[in-house]
């Protein structure tokens, strides 16, 4: 018996407060032989609720901004001067910024946790009712949050017809390669691989590719072609095994005990990175007291984040100029939690004569 893991539900909504109750789900992956698509089999879509608190704006990053700018020229590379772009579930409007200073899109955004004044972003979800233009639509970091991608797209296609899409989701083969046990999440209930992302649109796609290191994975492909072949295999009970996560991350128990044996030198430990890879690595941190009790802080830039405290770890966040003045370069060690931020971390330290303290990725 695959025993579930116990895990907060949005990581990315910090508590207000230390006691505030948690909410918490499982996590019990199972896998579909056939077509390679990964699910919480245990995920409940009535504990979902994003709200205002929640927090996942990566746009105060240069390097997540340069991401963003890179998606934006494969889009530009494939559409014309003019054409309707639409994102579905556009965060705080980060992308559809550069795509507005970029003046080659026209654009509209939707998303009910919309925070501003932009006139072509509505706070709203789409509704069955909706019947709108677009030439291409975009979803960034949006299908690994929806159970049933493949019923999603085929009420998308609804919507918006026979349009092309363009699908920006992580990539389940990075996450199982580099042993990131920290990116298996409640939020997310799919997992793709590019093999499992390809085959809900039967193998048919105008461009696919790798970025940000490898960690995510896009696809650019038609709703026309959206597979009922994927449909048949979903449904059938006899392609799906259920998957224990401490198998699928052999290695994890090994890398909190090297974290935990480089720790004992310092006096505390802080980690950069308050969003769902520094929140979950904590979760995973509850067994080892030895290391749970070093933990000062989580450091992160999102200033919305700052003064309250991670989910069931409950640690403290604190904004990077607090983090600047209150470390000490000879007695405590940083875990950066995504490498991928980790030049544009050290150039900080370095600009606060910090770039002697020890540094770790995940």
């Amino acid at each position: 018996m695959i025993k579930p893991l116990e895990v907060p539900v949005i990581p990315n909504s910090p508590l207000l407060k230390k006691n505030k109750k948690m909410n918490s789900g499982k996590i019990l992956l199972r896998k579909n032989k056939s077509t390679g698509f990964i699910e919480n089999s245990l995920f409940q879509v009535k504990k979902i609720k994003y709200g205002d608190d929640y927090q996942n704006d990566q746009s105060n990053s240069l390097q997540f901004k340069n991401h963003m700018v890179n998606m934006l020229k494969i889009l530009k590379k494939n559409f014309s001067k003019n054409s309707k772009l639409i994102e579905v579930g556009c965060g705080k409007g980060e992308f559809l910024s550069i795509v507005r200073k970029e003046k080659y899109f026209e654009y509209q955004g939707y998303d009910s946790t919309y925070q501003g004044n932009n006139k072509n972003i509505f706070k709203r979800y789409l509704k069955k009712t909706d019947n709108i233009q677009a030439d291409v639509v975009v979803l960034r970091h949006v299908l690994e949050h929806i159970k049933e991608p493949h019923i999603f797209l085929k009420k998308m296609k609804k919507i918006f017809g026979d349009t092309n899409i363009f699908i920006e989701v992580p990539n389940y083969d990075w996450i199982i390669r580099n042993n990131a046990f920290y990116d298996i999440t409640y939020e997310h209930v799919n997992y793709f691989s590019k093999k499992s992302l390809a085959s809900i649109f039967n193998n048919q796609f105008k461009a696919r590719g790798l970025c940000f290191n490898n960690q995510y994975q896009y696809l650019l492909g038609n709703l026309k072609n959206i597979s009922n072949n994927f449909e048949k295999k979903y449904k059938k009970k006899k392609y799906w095994i259920y998957l224990d996560f401490y198998k699928l991350f052999p290695k994890m128990k090994t890398t909190l005990n090297h974290i935990e044996s480089i720790s004992s030198k310092y006096k505390n430990i802080y980690i950069w990175g308050a969003a769902t890879k520094g929140c979950m690595f904590l979760v995973h941190c509850s067994d080892n007291n030895n290391l749970k009790k070093k933990i000062k802080n989580a450091v992160d830039i999102n200033k919305f984040k700052c003064g309250k405290y991670l989910p069931i770890s409950k640690i403290k966040i604190i904004h990077k100029n607090e983090f600047m003045k209150k470390v000490n370069s000879k007695e405590d060690l940083l875990l950066i939690s995504n490498p991928n931020y980790k030049r544009e971390i050290m150039q900080e330290l370095k600009e606060n004569s910090l770039n002697r303290i020890k540094t770790l990725c995940l």
